[in-house]
């Protein structure tokens, strides 16, 4: 007997991937909206969801009562790239550097915590719609 697992990721993002491999006899559902993603997965209509660490950090502490994060660690890496010219080497030492002393004084380890396995900040993020819309109207 196959146990068949029914999963759900945001559509075109890279955790798609990631539980094709990870899983790859799993039953996927895309969503286009994590939101919509979240919904489905409070609502029992699939097992389990795969998506960034944030939106996955947010949801299980906004549903305590329901949901849970099973890993203790990321189950995917998704490559992200800094982008430099190529003839600018003090830029590129500099670069460096700065990661050597971050690592070092374990900032940026503090700052991932901050950013992607809390909440801490969300007070931080304006609620005001003038402010949204001056916000919104500064990148136009």
């Amino acid at each position: 007997m196959t146990l068949m697992y029914f999963f759900g990721a945001q559509a075109g993002s890279v955790t798609v991937l990631a539980v094709r491999k990870l899983s790859p006899n799993a039953s996927l559902s895309l969503f286009v909206f994590d939101t919509e993603l979240m919904e489905v997965l409070i609502a029992g209509q699939i097992y389990a969801a795969a998506g960034n660490q944030c939106s996955a950090v947010g949801w299980s502490n906004e549903h305590l009562d329901a949901l849970s994060m099973p890993f203790d660690k990321l189950f995917d890496k998704s490559p992200e790239a800094t982008s430099l010219r190529k003839d600018d080497f003090d830029g590129v030492n500099s670069l460096h550097d700065w990661i050597d002393h971050q690592k070092s004084s374990s900032w940026l380890q503090e700052r991932r915590q901050y950013w992607f396995e809390s909440r801490d900040w969300e007070d931080l993020v304006a609620t005001d719609k003038a402010v949204l819309a001056s916000c919104m109207e500064s990148f136009r």
